[in-house]
């Protein structure tokens, strides 16, 4: 995994932030929908 950051250009970076900001997102929105469901 770290390998593979290294070979990326300093934009591709931001792109893996990105991808790591929309899973955090994702789970964010995924807990909130379980305790919903579970309220």
């Amino acid at each position: 995994m770290e390998a593979s950051r290294c070979r990326l250009s300093p934009s591709g970076d931001s792109v893996f932030h990105e991808e790591m900001m929309k899973m955090r997102q994702a789970k964010l929105d995924y807990q909130v929908l379980m305790v919903q469901l579970l309220s």
